[in-house]
C-alpha cells in the first residue's frame, strides 16, 4: 500500500511525495510528534469537530523557510529570473494552442509579471474551493487561476516543479515564489504521518527510513551539496570557488550513482542478471568451460564489483547504461542532455585547469552554478524515487 508525505503552506498540499520523505530545507528543531485537531488536516466533512488525530510532521513558518532559501541564493531575486525563464517558455507553448484556448493565457506568460501572480497564489492557497469556482466560471481576473491550477489541457504536470502551475525552473525557486505568496506567520508543514503509519518510515525521530542504504546516500549527497553551495553566500563573486562548487555537484552526483548502483545490482538478482547480460559492460561475452561454472558463480559478486567500479558515472552513456538499461529508471531524455553539457565543463575545471579546449578560462556566474545544482538534484532525485517505489522494502506488503 502507498502512503505519501504532504508540504502544505498555510495547510494547502503544495507538493506530494510517495513512499519516501525528503525533508528539504526541514531542521530536527521543526520536528513535531503529537496530537493536532483533525480539522486542521482535514476538512470537513471528512473531519469531525473537536476531533484530535495523531501527527508526525516538520513545521516552520514562512519567514523562516524563505530565510533558509536565501541563504543557499534561491532568493526572491533568483525566483523572479526563474519566473521570467519559465512565462518565457510557457507562453511558446500556449501560442502553439492558440486556435484552442484563450489568448489571454498567452498575455499574461508574455507580461511576466510575478507581482501579479502573487495575489493570486495567496488566494488560492487560503480559499482553494472558492478559487476553483472563479476559474471554471471564468470571471473577472480568474484567468491566473486557471493556469495555477492547470486547467487547461496544454499544461502538463511535469511542466512544473509544484503541483500548482507556478512559472518557474526548480523546486526551490517555485517554493520561494509561494512563500512570497504567503504571511511571514504563515506555517509550512511537511506532514510524514502516513509514512510513519504505512511502515515507510521505522523511527520518525531519528528520520530512519526503510530502506536506510539509499537514504544514507541521498542524505550524503544532499548534505555535500547544500554545503558547498552555501560557500557561494559567504563568499560572492569568487571564480574559483564557483569552479569548484560546480565541480563538486557533479562529483557527488557520481558518489551517489555509484553507491546506489553497487548496492542494488550486487544485492537484486534481476539487476545483477541484466547487468551481465548487458552488451555495454564487457562481461556478456566472457567464456570458460562447464566444469567452471560454480566457481565462476561463486565470484560473479566480485566481479560485477570490479565492473562497477570502473564505471565512470560522469559520462552520460555509463549513466544511461546503469540506470535506464540496467535498473530501468527511465531517466528522462531531456535531463541528461543538459547533463551532457555539464559534464564536459566539468572535465574541463578538473582536468584543463578551468579553461576550454581553446585555452580560453571558463567563467561561471551563480545562477548557471544553481541551475547544474537544480540539474543535478532532478536526476538524483528521479532515481532515489523509483529505488524507493520499486527495490525498496514495503513494510507489510
Amino acid at each position: 500500500m502507498n502512503s505519501h508525505a504532504y508540504l502544505r503552506i498555510a495547510g494547502y498540499p503544495i507538493f506530494v511525495t510517495k513512499n519516501y520523505l525528503s525533508e528539504w530545507m526541514f531542521r530536527k528543531e521543526d520536528q513535531f510528534v503529537g496530537e493536532v485537531p483533525a480539522n486542521s488536516k482535514f476538512p470537513q466533512p471528512l473531519s469531525a469537530n473537536g476531533e484530535m488525530v495523531q501527527t508526525y510532521e516538520f513545521s516552520a513558518s514562512v519567514k523562516a523557510m524563505k530565510r533558509r532559501l536565501d541563504i543557499l541564493g534561491f532568493t526572491l531575486e533568483a525566483a523572479r529570473r526563474e519566473f521570467h525563464e519559465a512565462c518565457g517558455k510557457l507562453s511558446e507553448l500556449a501560442n502553439s494552442w492558440h486556435d484552442y484556448i484563450l489568448h489571454e493565457d498567452v498575455e499574461i506568460y508574455d507580461r511576466k509579471q510575478l507581482d501579479e501572480w502573487l495575489p493570486a497564489i495567496r488566494a488560492l492557497i487560503e480559499d482553494p474551493g472558492g478559487t476553483l469556482q472563479r476559474a471554471r466560471e471564468e470571471t473577472e481576473g480568474s484567468a491566473i487561476f486557471a493556469l495555477l491550477l492547470r486547467l487547461a489541457t496544454y499544461l502538463r504536470e511535469a511542466d512544473f516543479p509544484l503541483h500548482l502551475g507556478i512559472p518557474a525552473t526548480s523546486f526551490n525557486g517555485a517554493m520561494r515564489i509561494a512563500l512570497e505568496a504567503m504571511q511571514d506567520e504563515d506555517r509550512c508543514v511537511l506532514d510524514a504521518t502516513e509514512l510513519v503509519e504505512g511502515g515507510w518510515i521505522s523511527n520518525f525521530h531519528d528520520h530512519e527510513a526503510i530502506g536506510v542504504p539509499t537514504t544514507r546516500f541521498y542524505a550524503s549527497y544532499t548534505d555535500s551539496t547544500s554545503s558547498a553551495l552555501s560557500l557561494l553566500s559567504a563568499v560572492p563573486g569568487n571564480d574559483v570557488l564557483l569552479r569548484m562548487v560546480y565541480g563538486n555537484i557533479i562529483t557527488a552526483m557520481e558518489a551517489y550513482m555509484s553507491d546506489t548502483a553497487r548496492r542494488f545490482i550486487l544485492s537484486n538478482p534481476a539487476l545483477l542478471r541484466r547487468f551481465v547480460e548487458s552488451d555495454k559492460f564487457g562481461l556478456r561475452d566472457k567464456k570458460f568451460s562447464l566444469s567452471e561454472l560454480f566457481a565462476k558463480l561463486d565470484t560473479i559478486n566480485a566481479v560485477v564489483q570490479e565492473s562497477l567500479e570502473k564505471i565512470s558515472f560522469h559520462n552520460v552513456a555509463d549513466i544511461k547504461n546503469v540506470f535506464n538499461g540496467v535498473f530501468q529508471a527511465d531517466i528522462p531524455e531531456h535531463l541528461t542532455d543538459k547533463l551532457a553539457a555539464v559534464v564536459g565543463v566539468r572535465h574541463d575545471i578538473v582536468h584543463r585547469n578551468g579553461n576550454n579546449l581553446r585555452g580560453e578560462p571558463i567563467f561561471l556566474n551563480r545562477d548557471e552554478v544553481r541551475r547544474v545544482f537544480d540539474l543535478a538534484l532532478m536526476i538524483v532525485l528521479h532515481i532515489d524515487n523509483f529505488v524507493r517505489d520499486t527495490l525498496l522494502p514495503k513494510g507489510d506488503e
